[in-house]
């Protein structure tokens, strides 16, 4: 088995800031009750006109100049969304039409907010058994247009950002500007969770794939069971962590960096204070960014590679958990 590495990362967030008073001009709720609740100030949304391809295709050049290689040399996208352009074919199929790309293996995955560590441990799979060489990984999430102003979704909407992040997964080589050799890999998931964070239609459970009044029903919008998701999240955050941690004879300590999906402010702080980590050690941009779901993780990691936060010789433990419920870890040595 060949050692992997991601050898490049890229992010694009749209150019509009929308803050909490814009917000609560379209939601009922303010300012304090979102800094108070969630710990977001700001998140990007994107125009009306744009789609979240157009969102993935600049994080995924990004991505690709960074790991120091051609869009020719790609060789496989995987791509994670619950927001695509179109039901379907994949959202992996839209986007490798904008890039470019022809003739290769393309294919989504829904992971939900885990999909950038699933689709890592993919590519890297493919690449550790000589099948791929260079794996072009996309997360991305145009949620703006997900959003439920009614009371009943509001306190989920309040948080969601728009944004893309994506990495390449390949074998290591001289003219990639930073790699981080992946160690270990942990996925997971339990479908017993299913219903705490669910949007049931379009889908074959209803009458009908698509009805007039589903709309009407709320049955279009994400619907979520908070307090579950919260205490069954940070629970497998820490656990995921700790069995990353416990099987490479490591402690909270010896990492440099731990970049965590970022569902809202006080998730994290949670988490913090259950490992005992040093908060300087998480990088925070649910603040500015608020929750972008599948992108959150990518962004924060490849923001943090690009402004120099993560440094050669830094291990990072990279911590993901989603709806479904799903959840992983990932280890890296830059």
């Amino acid at each position: 088995m060949k050692d992997t590495y991601i050898l490049g990362t890229g992010y694009h967030l749209p150019k509009r800031k929308v803050d909490n008073h814009m917000i609560s001009e379209v939601i009922n709720t303010s300012d304090e009750f979102i800094r108070a609740r969630i710990g977001v100030e700001t998140r990007f949304h994107a125009q009306s006109t744009e789609a979240t391809s157009d969102l993935m295709l600049m994080a995924a050049q990004q991505a690709v100049a960074d790991a120091g290689i051609t869009l020719e040399q790609v060789d496989m996208l995987i791509v994670n969304t619950l927001s695509p352009d179109i039901h379907d074919p994949s959202q992996a199929c839209v986007l490798a039409s904008k890039l470019g790309l022809a003739e290769l293996p393309v294919f989504d995955i829904r992971a939900q907010c885990s999909g950038l560590i699933y689709g890592v441990n993919i590519a890297k799979n493919f690449v550790a058994m000589g099948e791929a060489k260079y794996v072009l990984v996309v997360a991305g999430e145009l949620l703006s247009k997900r959003m439920d102003t009614s009371d009943a979704g509001r306190n989920l909407a309040v948080m969601l950002g728009d944004g893309c992040g994506a990495a390449v997964v390949g074998q290591q080589h001289s003219d990639a500007r930073a790699s981080a050799k992946i160690e270990d890999i942990q996925l997971c998931g339990d479908g017993r969770q299913w219903e705490s964070l669910v949007t049931r239609a379009p889908g074959t459970a209803q009458r009908q794939f698509h009805v007039p009044d589903d709309g009407d029903l709320g049955h279009f919008y994400m619907r979520m069971n908070g307090p579950n998701v919260f205490q069954h999240g940070v629970s497998k955050f820490c656990e995921v962590a700790t069995q990353i941690l416990s099987r490479n004879n490591l402690k909270v300590a010896d990492i440099d960096k731990f970049i965590v999906h970022q569902p809202n402010l006080r998730m994290l702080e949670e988490i913090q204070a259950r490992l005992d980590i040093d908060p300087a050690k998480v990088p925070i941009n649910v603040t500015r960014y608020g929750n972008m779901a599948s992108a959150s993780t990518a962004v924060t990691l490849a923001e943090n590679c690009h402004n120099k936060t993560i440094k050669a010789g830094d291990r990072v433990l990279m911590l993901s958990y989603g709806a479904g419920a799903t959840w992983a870890g990932a280890l890296l040595q830059f």
